[in-house]
């Protein structure tokens, strides 16, 4: 038995409003159950079909439904009518449709004549029984759900066909808005999923589905294992894909359709080069030319590493999806048209009207300046929608200061401020009669020196200087090198421009390597950026021939190399010295591994070649060892203080006494051909 109810014309005509006396819930669940979920209606007027089944001994008595705005509960519902009728719950009166046929075990009641505006308002139905000594009993649960609920639940079951014009109409009047995984601001079309993990959900359900497997989650060596079956060849010469189950998959008359988007979405955020080229083949013939295909390898882990937000690469190279890569997750939503949104776990919001963007959840160390559009900034608060937008928040490094004493004495002029961003060196500090012996972080002066911190450092810090008292006075020292150049280390250590990276793989064959690790090679690797170096004569230190992707040279002896894939933390210093990097200029590799392989701490240190070459001026105070440069072909004898090296060379610095009057000082390097 089925009643009409104009809902939201409010046809009170059919509406009738009843005093109860008694009221039980069906506990047990044995005479009144709500039918699970709620129908669309599909002709005339949009509509919201609801149902319930009665036990055959309720057929005599008054049936019908509660209908509520919004979501409510059975114990809502026992509290409103204890109140008496009319009926409230939150805060709009509760309607009721009776007055059924008292023949039918299941009755439903349609709610016809909602409007575009209303596709999102949750409406909860209670179905209830009345006795003749009005006693009323209420079914044990309720049902709640809206249009657009329906709709996209019956989109996602593979009904769209019969929610079309709903779906038409979410489409071009609704957005769907919330918070991403990455603190970003999401406002977006009402249908599709952007959310990684409810892909996942339905990918996995697709693929067991296809390929016959159980999975609950994803793992990469599984996936790869199940994606590859079909292929009998070797994977380092396995051309055709076409056999695989990966293959197959995309190329599905129904799966294929629903997740396709999903390969041009890797394609457009691909560093790998061969998981591009896998999809190439996949979306072809199961071929790309005469390229290696590696069984899918690439490819199907980067899919992996999608859905879990990981970096695994197997034995190949595989796409970041790490949260430190996140913003490959951004431009999501503009590709998936086909996997439909999961209802309850975003807010929907008709197109015109106002949102409240709430403040981001707080970041350590950092303040929230708000959220960047692409074009201007937005302020947490009312915000209309009319567009997909992303938003994503701005946040500016809290700065902390530093603060330097001598006793009890402020040293204001040494005072500076940082951020958990900066790697901090202390500063230098001069005191007449006196030796600076260090900073340490308390009045006491217990515990190690500190000469710097590293970034991540937080909070305002306070540091006090240890001193000793001395005859000699600080002098600036200018060593002129007279065509000599400093040591490898001195080279590094003295020059603040020489700027470090770390390597973590060497490598003297030929044989295959992943692109994580910024790698020392005695090859070339081919879709790598690549520098050439060769020896300079200075242990350590090596000259640039030349860069580029795949760069060789017959004179190199060593390649610093990069791939677009590298996980490493000096990725983006490694780039930016690469992109600016001359021929001609050094970089310094202190401790070449003595055998090949990975999980190395190689310090390498890119630097100009002037620096090598330019005076050194330093501030001496105690009596100290000098520098000992370097010159090929010569040896060196010691500093002088004349120019043409006429008087005695010495190699220790002496120290100047206040009564001396000296405040500078400049050497020169003295050099004896070897052989000469």
């Amino acid at each position: 038995m089925l009643k009409k109810v104009g809902f939201f014309a409010v046809l009170l005509a059919l509406f009738s409003f009843l005093g109860f006396s008694f009221v039980k819930t069906n506990a047990e669940g044995e005479l009144i159950q709500m039918v699970p979920g709620a129908s669309i209606r599909t002709s005339g007027l949009q509509g919201l079909k609801f149902s319930a089944t009665f036990d055959e001994s309720l057929l005599g008595q008054t049936r019908g439904f509660f209908i509520i705005y919004g979501e409510a509960t059975i114990a809502n519902m026992q509290t409103a009518i204890s109140g008496g009728d009319p009926y409230v719950i939150n805060e709009k009166q509760v309607k009721i449709a009776s007055d059924y046929d008292t023949t039918s075990t299941t009755i439903s009641v349609v709610l016809t004549g909602v409007p575009i505006k209303g596709y999102n308002q949750q409406l909860t139905v209670i179905g209830f029984s009345k006795n003749a000594l009005d006693e009323y009993t209420l079914v044990p649960t309720v049902v709640t759900r809206s249009i657009a609920q329906v709709a996209l639940n019956a989109a996602k079951a593979g009904d769209s066909g019969a929610v079309s014009g709903v779906l038409t109409d979410l489409s071009n009047n609704y957005f769907k808005h919330g918070l991403d995984e990455f603190g970003n601001y999401i406002i977006s079309s009402p249908l599709y999923e952007y959310n990684r993990v409810h892909l996942r959900e339905q990918f996995i359900a697709d693929w067991n589905a296809f390929a016959g497997t159980t999975w609950t989650l994803i793992d990469p060596t599984a996936f790869f294992t199940s994606a590859k079956l079909g292929l009998t060849d070797e994977i380092g010469s396995n051309k055709n894909l076409s056999n695989s189950n990966i293959y197959k998959f995309f190329n599905n008359e129904t799966y294929g359709l629903k997740w396709a988007w999903l390969l041009d979405y890797i394609k457009s955020v691909d560093g790998t080069i061969h998981a591009s080229r896998q999809i190439v083949a996949i979306q072809g013939d199961g071929t790309n030319g005469t390229n290696v295909l590696f069984h899918s390898s690439h490819l199907s882990y980067s899919l992996v590493n999608f859905f879990n937000k990981t970096k695994v690469a197997g034995s190949y190279t595989a796409i970041d999806f790490t949260p430190v890569a996140g913003t490959k997750y951004y431009n999501l939503p503009t590709y998936n048209n086909k996997i439909y949104a999961e209802y309850s776990s975003y807010d929907f919001v008709k197109s015109g009207n106002s949102i409240t963007i709430p403040t981001p959840p707080n970041k350590d160390h950092y303040n929230f300046t708000g959220y960047s559009d692409g074009v201007g900034t937005v302020s947490p608060g009312a915000y209309t929608v009319s567009a997909n937008k992303k938003l994503v928040p701005q946040y500016t490094a809290i700065a902390y200061n530093i603060s330097y004493f001598d006793g009890a004495t402020a040293l204001t002029s040494l005072n500076r401020t940082y951020t958990v961003e900066d790697a901090v060196t202390l500063a230098n500090y001069v005191k007449d009669g006196y030796v600076f012996d260090g900073w340490y972080d308390n009045p006491e002066l217990e515990g190690t020196a500190i000469a710097s911190f590293p970034a991540g450092t937080s909070g305002n810090k306070n540091y006090y200087a240890k001193t000793t008292a001395s005859a000699f006075v600080p002098v600036e020292v200018t060593y002129k090198l007279n065509g000599g150049q400093l040591n490898s280390t001195d080279l590094y250590t003295l020059r603040t421009t020489a700027t470090k990276v770390i390597a973590t793989r060497y490598k003297t064959s030929t044989s295959y390597i992943n692109g994580n690790d910024i790698t020392i090679n005695t090859y070339s690797r081919v879709n790598w950026h690549v520098i050439g170096l060769k020896p300079s004569g200075v242990p350590g230190i090596y000259e640039v021939l030349g860069k580029g992707s795949g760069y060789s040279n017959d004179s190199a002896t060593l390649y610093f190399m990069m791939h677009d894939t590298c996980t490493s933390t000096y990725k983006t210093t490694w780039k930016v010295k690469y992109d600016s990097l001359a021929v001609g200029s050094l970089i310094i590799i202190e401790n070449i591994p003595a055998v090949e392989g990975s999980g190395y701490s190689i310090d390498v240190y890119f630097i100009d070649a002037s620096e090598a070459t330019a005076d050194v001026v330093v501030t001496l105070q105690e009596s100290v060892s000098m520098l000992v440069p370097v010159r090929v072909g010569y040896t060196f004898d010691g500093w002088c203080e004349q120019a043409d090296c006429s008087d005695e060379p010495i190699t220790t610095y002496p120290g100047f006494t206040a009564a001396s009057g000296v405040t500078t000082k400049t050497y020169y390097a003295k050099w004896t051909i070897i052989g000469g």
